[in-house]
Formats: C-alpha cells, structure tokens, sequence
C-alpha cells in the first residue's frame, strides 16, 4: 500500500501595498495612481502562514521611460514557494515630469561666501 499526501494549496490577499519603483532617473519626478494594490497569492497552507506582507513587494519598472502620461503593469516579487495569483489593479498610470531647479536649489548649489562678523575690520 502506497499513501500520497498532497500539498493543499490555497490563496491569500494582501492589501493596499505600496507599489516599489524601479529604474527611476534623478532627473525625473514620479507620480503613480493609484500608488497601492492588492495582490492575492497562492500556495501551501502552512508556507503562507509564514508570509507577512513586508516579503509581498509590488513594482513597476520605469527604465527608459521619458516625460509623460503612461499606463505600467505591475509586477511582484514573492518569497519562494508562493506564486502571484492576481495584483490588482494591474496596470497603474504613471506621470512622469522633468525636474525643474528652483532658485533656492541654485543657492544651495553656489552658496555665497559672507564673511562673519570677527571677519570685518572696523572702518573709522
């Protein structure tokens, strides 16, 4: 007599987690919507136990991407044994603007050398 035990497998949502960026370029400011999803994953009863939402990390890759409006997939990143069964929602919209310095930036970048007060001789 041969007995085979199977794995149950089951699913599980996590919710409202907050979508990582990838390939961003300094350049560039990012603005997601939504900025959170939910996924559902699936696998063993007792592997999903063990998964907290910390190790459930939602992306989109924004390589090569320039200014614009852009709908992205999103992908996840999951602990081993556990396989993505839905993100939703699956696609984001993205808007990305080039960065403008500001004057106080500027500043910031070419500070102006004033002398403090022991510096200044007296004038008579």
């Amino acid at each position: 007599m041969q007995v085979e035990i199977a794995q149950i497998d089951t699913t599980r949502t996590f919710e409202n987690l907050l979508i990582e960026l990838r390939g961003t370029d300094p350049a560039y400011t990012y603005t997601l919507v939504p900025e959170r999803v939910d996924v559902t994953v699936r696998g063993g009863i007792e592997r999903l136990a063990e998964v907290t939402s910390d190790l459930i990390r939602p992306r989109v890759d924004l390589a090569d991407l320039g200014p614009g409006l852009t709908s992205v997939r999103v992908s996840v990143a999951l602990p081993s044994g556990v396989q993505s069964d839905s993100i939703s929602p699956s696609s984001i919209t993205v808007t990305i603007i080039e960065r403008v310095e500001t004057p106080e930036e500027d500043q910031e970048e070419n500070p102006v050398d004033i002398p403090a007060e022991d510096d200044i001789e007296p004038s008579e």
